[in-house]
């Protein structure tokens, strides 16, 4: 036993060690704008930038390089200095040009200086033996980028700054340092979001679901899932009986169902003269998952204005229009000309709710709604592993894999992909409820009644997550059937409890269902609007999630899980296999040859089977639940140990970068507000994402504009395609302006902005594909503003170019 002991110690602390030592580099500063490499570093030629470390223990520095794609061969040499002027390096790395990727971000690292917090540094780089046309270069922006600090060039202080990046190793003692700064300044949200995410399911619940059959984590997972799926019933049937929501009414709402629940706890508690709660050591070992997993969404998130990713702007505006109309809107002014509203709302009605109980302002509230959901989601997997495959161990490891070890769902806060998480955080327990009320000998009404809201509020959360529901619900029939055709009485009963689920999530979602069939030219997002085709298909869309660490040890875990579940004829797992096998059909339908453009793009696919694949690879950990004592008890350790490690991947899966207000945004924000008129037109970097469909995306702060400064923009929010436009030729226009914003120094762009009645120029922070450069000195362009990396230019119709 003592050897045992000592084994399962000597293996945590190794695991544990090697996890967190070193393994956490977390960006400290970022300077994201470049347009042109700053020339061929050789011989005496010598390039650094001057940078203030705003934390302890700095670590390393990323630079982007650039090769002239063509293989160098001279090795380049990285210094670190505390000052231009300073003779001793603090750091020097020598590296083969040949191993430097063409404009990739190099990341020279080193042992994490202690006492770096708020020290000025600088470092340069240098190749004496190269030569031209055998030497590397660094792209920068030619103009001031970065107020803290300076470009050299020969040691010769320049205008401009490099594109570079430095971290710092973030400690354990850190790490714990910023929750607890966390959690005393922000408790009142914290309390507020844990009862907004439980109490109006717990109300439900309790009318509804038998409560003995459920211990109290399980009732709690439940509870989550029903409060996801009022919180959008709620205010759809407000909206229809014209009451209007707002921080009263939401509080009524919640003393109702804290009294329901109050009522339900007394009432149980006299009649079995004890309060009955159910918990054991799995339900211990899932509070810490989850509190680690939401710790780790959470603290990369402190220091973010918005939410990231290219989605969370319509998302942010979508539930500051439910704010200001105190339901949902019909139509997106005066944000942008759309007039029509057809959107799943699931996730900003949530957004609005914590708004409203909190009072914190709504881009925080949808930052803080998308990162808990991200973390909740692993209650939903422990749930419905849990119950379907009858193993705690077997929920335990499930909810592992999708918190802290699978790049889905975290990845998900890169893109803003919220609304889908949330519909995937339902979708378990809708499932879950659906299977029980189905399978039950008696008693099932209450049970299909919790299974039929569930899926209304799955349809509101997310019209494609729904056809993953239906699917799932078609392959399970088809197996139930099989497995029943001896039995017509079961058979019957299966087919019928479905379609009473099916027919109360219709009757309580058919006055949405009646308003995207008014709108039958918007968009409405139930099929996908993409062609299928190879290009947009292709998994190079899910970015740098393609190549996290633990995609292929997770895989192979998850087809030798659904291997042996083959094996064995675990129902559960037979369903999951076929399940996922339409899923991918569906989304190619190019495979095998058939026609069509698939339910859904095959990348919604790919970025949702973390759910089947951590229910594979829970019920290949099932068995443990069946081990000798002491074989639990190292499977343990190692359980804690991957957890640990889990979270240091965790705190480094978004990419700052993908965050598009900065502060200095900000700033410009209330300038514009103050110094523009309100009729106003600003020309903002975009990217045509899709041709064929006219389809534009912001690239930075301005994409925000509307919505921070009350301004118009070029780059309507990206939800433009699926409503209907309030103005002919929206989507046409987009496309015009967002290609006039790739030069608009051009003659032929200038008169487009003219046409469109652009007044200003806006360039943020984050950096697009407008360069300050390209307008100095023109004098169609008048510079009005220049702080920190944002710059503001008036268009000039008078200036020196003709127009025609």
């Amino acid at each position: 036993m003592k050897k045992t002991k000592s084994l399962i110690l000597v293996v945590t602390f190794l695991i544990v060690s090697f996890s967190i030592e070193g393994c956490v580099d977390s960006i400290d500063h970022l300077q994201s704008q470049f347009s042109q490499p700053v020339g061929e570093i050789y011989g005496s030629h010598t390039v650094g930038q001057t940078f203030v470390s705003h934390e302890a223990r700095l670590s390393g520095v990323d630079v982007l390089l650039a090769t002239y794609a063509r293989e160098n061969t001279q090795p380049l040499m990285f210094h670190l200095k505390s000052s231009p002027s300073n003779a001793d390096d603090i750091v020097t790395i020598t590296v083969d040009a040949v191993a430097i990727k063409d404009n990739t971000y190099h990341q020279f690292s080193f042992s994490p200086l202690p006492d770096s917090r708020d020290k000025s540094y600088y470092f340069f780089l240098e190749a004496p033996q190269s030569v031209p046309g055998n030497a590397i270069t660094i792209w920068h922006s030619p103009y001031d980028a970065d107020a803290e600090g300076e470009l050299y060039i020969n040691g010769q202080k320049q205008e401009g700054d490099l594109a570079f990046r430095t971290y710092y190793d973030y400690t354990l003692g850190a790490m714990a340092r910023d929750v607890w700064d966390g959690v005393a300044n922000n408790w009142r949200v914290i309390v507020v979001a844990a009862l907004m995410f439980t109490l109006p399911g717990h109300a439900l619940f309790v009318l509804l679901v038998p409560r003995y059959e459920f211990d109290l984590a399980e009732r709690l997972i439940v509870s989550m899932g029903l409060s996801l799926a009022f919180v959008p019933l709620a205010t759809l049937f407000c909206t229809l009986a014209g009451v209007g929501l707002g921080g009263a009414a939401i509080w009524a709402m919640m003393a109702v169902c804290v009294g329901i629940s109050l009522i339900s706890v007394v009432r149980d508690t006299v009649r079995e003269r004890r309060l009955a709660l159910g918990v054991d050591v799995t339900h211990v070992a899932l509070l810490a998952i989850f509190a680690l997993s939401l710790i780790a969404r959470l603290l990369p998130a402190r220091g973010w204005a918005v939410a990231p990713g290219s989605d969370s702007y319509h998302h942010t505006l979508i539930a500051q229009l439910i704010v200001e109309r105190g339901g949902l809107p019909s139509s997106y002014r005066p944000y942008a000309p759309l007039d029509s509203f057809t959107y799943h709302f699931g996730f900003h009605s949530t957004a609005a709710f914590l708004h409203w109980l909190s009072g914190i302002g709504m881009a925080k509230s949808v930052l803080v709604v998308g990162q808990a959901l991200n973390a909740l989601s692993l209650l939903s997997a422990f749930f419905f592993a849990e119950r379907l495959l009858r193993s705690k161990t077997a929920g335990l490891f499930s909810a592992l894999v999708v918190g802290l070890l699978s790049v889905f769902p975290a990845y998900y806060a890169n893109w803003g992909r919220f609304p889908q998480l949330t519909g995937l955080v339902i979708l378990p327990i809708a499932l879950a409820l659906a299977i029980e009320g189905m399978e039950r000998k008696g008693g099932s009404a209450r049970y299909l009644a919790a299974a039929g809201i569930a899926l209304a509020g799955l349809f509101l959360a997310h019209y494609r997550v729904l056809l993953f529901y239906i699917s799932f619900a078609a392959v399970y029939l088809l197996c139930a059937t099989c497995a029943s055709r001896n039995n017509a009485r079961a058979m019957s009963r299966i087919w019928l409890r479905l379609l009473a689920i099916g027919l109360l999530a219709l009757a309580l979602s058919w006055p949405w269902l009646q308003n995207l069939l008014r709108h039958p030219g918007s968009g409405s997002l139930i099929l996908a609007r993409y062609k299928s085709s190879r290009d947009f298909f292709s998994v190079n869309r899910l970015e740098g999630a393609v190549s996290f660490y633990s995609n292929c040890p997770l895989m192979a875990l998850s087809i030798l899980g659904a291997i042996w579940g083959l094996v064995k004829r675990e129902k559960l797992i037979i369903v999951l296999c076929l399940w996922v096998a339409v899923l991918l059909l569906t989304s190619n339908p190019y495979w095998v040859d058939l026609p069509g453009v698939g339910l859904a793009d095959y990348v919604t696919v790919l970025m949702s089977l973390f759910f089947p694949a951590s229910i594979a690879i829970g019920f290949l950990a099932a068995p443990i639940e069946r081990a000798k004592p002491r074989a639990r008890l190292l499977v343990g350790a190692v359980l804690v140990a991957l957890a640990l490690w889990g979270v240091g991947r965790m705190l480094t899966i978004v990419d700052p970068r993908n965050v598009y207000v900065k502060e200095a945004d900000e700033v410009a924000m209330q300038w514009i507000r103050e110094n523009t008129p309100e009729d106003a037109k600003f020309l903002v970097p975009s990217v045509i994402y899709d041709r064929k469909l006219n389809f534009v995306i912001g690239l930075d702060a301005g994409y925000w504009m509307p919505l921070l400064a009350g301004r118009d923009t070029t780059a309507p929010p990206m939800i433009y395609l699926a409503e209907r436009p309030g103005q002919k030729g929206l989507a046409a226009e987009a496309v015009t302006l967002s290609e006039a914003s790739s030069a608009p120094d051009a003659k032929g762009a200038l008169r487009v902005l003219r046409d469109e009645g652009v007044t200003h120029v806006y360039i943020g922070k984050r950096g697009g594909n407008i360069h300050p450069e390209s307008l100095m000195g023109d004098p169609d362009y008048q510079l009005i503003y220049h702080r920190d990396g944002v710059w503001i230019f008036e268009v000039n119709y008078e200036g020196g170019n003709e127009l025609d």
